[in-house]
């Protein structure tokens, strides 16, 4: 049960054979430390047994220092675990720290910034070691997008999403939704959130997704193109992509 960052209620985290813990990594030359810098600025403080919570967890947070040492923290105190039958699988930087997998070559070393896409590469994993059935928890909306992009390439009975919090937490059924839309669309789908608001990507004033849903279900002649652009995000002069996503922004 792949999770992002935070666990899922007891009860199931007591049920699962599997639970993955999943950390950003924090690059100084990434696109998203400008977005981090405008939050703010933190004192940085030390992270070991025995030093008290910081009373300011927004302030603590801003700092990537802080969070890099307290992901590695966290990662070895689970991986200290030892249940019977649980396997506890821990990111700490680019490696897989484990208490019970001996061979971790296929996630480890990895080289994603984002837990996000990390996510969908310890669901691989799982299914590569027999798995039938995945949940991921998280909170954010690209995590959804990228297990529908990809569900079809994960050779999984189910694939679930824990999403949100408080009032607003709910299951999504990724399969049902990938059964739904059919590939095509799916592979369309990760263009479609980036271009129209994400991490990287401001959204168009005015404009949400359920607006740019509409317009892609009343002009799917820009499917094709869509698809195109999810894996190779690069306009040749030579396509119709150009012309097809400026079509697909007046009809927005």
């Amino acid at each position: 049960m792949p999770v992002k960052s935070t666990c899922h209620s007891r009860s199931q985290l007591q049920t699962v054979e599997r639970t993955d813990l999943v950390w950003d990594k924090y690059e100084s030359d990434s696109l998203k430390s400008t977005t981090r810098i405008n939050r703010g600025q933190g004192g940085r403080r030390r992270v070991e047994p025995g030093v008290k919570l910081p009373v300011d967890w927004n302030s603590f947070l801003r700092v990537d220092d802080n969070k890099t040492k307290l992901f590695k923290y966290l990662a070895e105190q689970t991986i200290a675990i030892q249940d019977k039958g649980k396997e506890v699988l821990s990111t700490s930087d680019c490696s897989v720290l484990t208490n019970s997998r001996e061979n971790t070559a296929r996630i480890s070393p990895c080289s994603h910034e984002e837990a996000d896409t990390r996510l969908l590469l310890r669901a691989f994993d799982a299914e590569k070691e027999g798995y039938r059935k995945v949940m991921l928890r998280t909170v954010d909306t690209d995590v959804v997008v990228l297990a529908v992009a990809f569900f079809s390439r994960l050779d999984l009975e189910e694939l679930w999403v824990a999403f949100g919090a408080g009032t607003a937490f709910r299951y999504i059924a990724i399969h049902e939704i990938a059964a739904s839309l059919g590939q095509e669309n799916c592979e369309a789908f990760l263009f479609l959130q980036a271009f129209t608001g994400c991490d990287q990507t401001s959204a168009f004033s005015g404009r949400g997704k359920s607006t740019a849903w509409n317009t892609w279900v009343a002009y799917q002649e820009a499917t094709d193109v869509f698809r195109s652009l999810s894996k190779t995000p690069t306009v040749d002069e030579a396509s119709n992509a150009m012309p097809t996503t400026q079509r697909f922004v007046v009809l927005m």
